[in-house]
């Protein structure tokens, strides 16, 4: 039963944010109260639940995020993004930005936590999003997933390279997977 309620206060954030515009923050701790009512915790009880789950976040990363926001809007007001995709585009081309973002973040502006650099990365996406047309956003958004997860985009290829035709998957002696490839297959690249 509690999965059923779980998913209908992942359903309400998700609808409350998408359909109804209503901030992300809001619309999480409806979702949360919901979820704690739902549950049988009380009113109480998951008023309590919401209060010192929002107050260890906030004690572990509020300040760099809050830093992180300060930042990117004193950059977005003085105009550094703007300069910084015009570079980019200069350098790159307006096809290959979101990689040109996904490579800076992951060289020149890497971060312990993911989120400062996601806060900070995001008005340079909303920046150079536009260039893209339509679909500027969702790629520039993936850009920024990839840049957050080296690991996941390293494991990715090695799997892409084990679903092609003539190549091999083994395991290393640590578990990881290696892919062999003896065709090699045409590279694509986006024109710019």
């Amino acid at each position: 039963m509690i999965a059923l309620h779980t998913a209908v206060a992942i359903v309400l954030a998700i609808g409350l944010i998408i359909r109804f515009k209503v901030d992300p923050v809001i619309s999480l701790i409806v979702a949360s109260l919901y979820l704690g009512l739902a549950g049988g915790v009380g009113l109480q009880g998951t008023v309590e639940a919401v209060a010192t789950g929002f107050g260890e976040i906030m004690a572990e990363v509020g300040l760099l995020i809050g830093f992180g926001v300060l930042i990117g809007s004193l950059l977005q007001q003085a105009g550094a993004f703007r300069r910084l995709v015009a570079v980019l585009v200069r350098v790159v081309g307006a096809t290959r930005l979101p990689y040109a973002l996904s490579a800076m973040l992951s060289t020149v502006l890497p971060s312990i936590y993911v989120d400062v650099q996601v806060v900070l990365a995001a008005p340079v996406a909303r920046s150079a999003a536009p260039r893209l047309g339509p679909h500027g956003l969702p790629l520039f958004a993936s850009a920024l997933g990839r840049a957050s997860s080296p690991a996941t985009s390293s494991s990715s290829r090695a799997w892409r390279r084990s679903r092609s035709p003539g190549c091999s998957t083994s395991r290393s002696a640590c578990g990881w997977s290696t892919a062999s490839c003896s065709v090699r297959s045409p590279r694509w690249s986006p024109r710019g």
